[in-house]
């Protein structure tokens, strides 16, 4: 294969890694943060900083847009994740900055702790 078939691949590549990550599935993404977790037994899950993009109450969903996380090599992304305590919503508003913790609960990611930094 010649050197510009080569470098032509790795540019293809390249193109397409960062679409498919920022599409990822709540799951895969959990999965992914769950790395940063400390090894020693009973560690705490991590926390994500993030920006409030958008809040709907109605269904109890969140849409966070967080920075690039270099540890996992996850780009910055927005995600929409239901919110485990619906009375966090009422503290959040569109542009708000938090740190937030999220686990799988009945097979849903869920954002389960929340803090603002208002």
């Amino acid at each position: 294969m010649t050197r510009s078939k080569i470098a032509l691949m790795f540019v293809a590549l390249l193109a397409f890694a960062s679409p498919a990550l920022a599409s990822m599935s709540g799951t895969d993404w959990l999965n992914r943060v769950e790395l940063l977790r400390g090894k020693e037994p009973g560690a705490e899950a991590p926390w994500i900083k993030a920006k409030v993009e958008t809040i709907d109450p109605q269904s109890g969903e969140v849409t966070i847009k967080h920075d690039a996380i270099p540890k996992i090599d996850m780009p910055a992304m927005s995600m929409t994740f239901p919110i485990a305590d619906r009375v966090h919503l009422t503290k959040m508003k569109a542009g708000d900055t938090m740190e937030f913790q999220a686990a799988n609960q009945d097979g849903v990611v869920r954002i389960v702790n929340v803090r603002m930094n208002h």
